[in-house]
């Protein structure tokens, strides 16, 4: 799986998702039990994922992992 970066210094990066471990500061919660009881939570591809700082996501794009800045987010969202 591959990545996406929006904005700020990794601006235009698509690296595969092992790269982007490189730079992580943190993982996306496994909630692979809440939805298994029915619970409304974040895809299931998002779980265990790295986190970036400076960076809002991991977000699902259909077929790879995307990181914005959140001025990017905020600009995109309006």
């Amino acid at each position: 799986m591959w990545a996406e970066f929006v904005g700020g210094k990794y601006n235009g990066w698509t690296p595969r998702v092992e790269d982007v471990w490189k730079v992580a500061d943190g993982v996306t919660e496994d909630l692979s039990e809440i939805r298994k009881r029915g619970g409304c939570v974040h895809r299931a591809e998002l779980d265990n994922q790295p986190t970036v700082s400076g960076y809002c996501g991991p977000m699902w794009d259909g077929n790879h992992l995307r990181y914005e800045t959140w001025e990017v987010y905020e600009m995109l969202s309006r």
